[in-house]
């Protein structure tokens, strides 16, 4: 699926960013300036880009109203090959920040199939990262994927956990070579360069937001 940008809309405002409405947002990411930044909104109906300069203080739509774009959930900018790569709840799409044309880059199927990226199944996508300019990690529920741009492969990590945690939100620590994965409790720490452990950091006490150690790790 490719589309384009189609500028303007009845119910998004663009212009000036403090005067712009925001629907259901999101994600946001940084772009390739400290004063840029991408902000995904929308549903199961649709789904839009905004592009905001924090500089200028004004705002305009990158992607609105392409066939199959929808329930965008997570957005990551590679800024060396100037790429937007955003998860909805069952696809990624991959965006070119200048011209907004949209292509899905999986099957949209949903699945967990690994093997060839264009044939590959995502299921309950919660969070999108980059980990290189060739790799990509995609958080689902109960599972951590890693999607390989240049060989255009996906490939799933098995995760164990004690309480089957459900997992929502990563973050990307390249000055550590590590991932933070936000989880149902807590936040756990995923060393890039031993994948066979995740340290949990920390738990989180409904009572008293205390937090305590506590270890989970991969099969």
């Amino acid at each position: 699926m490719v589309g384009e940008c189609v500028a303007g809309s009845e119910r998004v405002s663009v212009g000036r960013f403090s005067n712009s409405v925001l629907k259901r947002p999101t994600g946001i990411c940084r772009g390739s300036t400290e004063f840029e930044y991408f902000v995904t909104e929308g549903d199961e109906a649709e789904g839009l880009i905004r592009k905001v300069d924090i500089d200028q203080g004004n705002t305009f739509l990158l992607v609105e109203r392409v066939s199959n774009f929808v329930s965008p959930v997570s957005i990551v900018f590679i800024k060396e090959i100037s790429k937007l790569f955003v998860a909805g709840h069952n696809d990624i799409y991959k965006i070119d920040t200048t011209s907004g044309a949209v292509s899905s880059i999986t099957s949209g199927s949903i699945g967990v199939r690994d093997g060839e990226l264009e044939k590959s199944e995502f299921k309950d996508i919660t969070s999108i990262t980059s980990l290189s300019n060739e790799l990509l990690m995609v958080l689902s529920i109960y599972s951590i994927r890693l999607v390989d741009l240049k060989n255009k492969q996906v490939s799933s990590l098995e995760l164990w956990t004690q309480q089957n945690l459900k997992m929502h939100a990563l973050l990307n620590l390249p000055e550590e070579n590590s991932v933070l994965v936000g989880m149902e409790n807590g936040i756990s720490k995923i060393s890039l360069e031993d994948l066979s452990r995740i340290s949990m950091i920390g738990k989180i006490n409904s009572v008293n937001s205390e937090l305590a150690p506590d270890m989970i790790g991969f099969k």
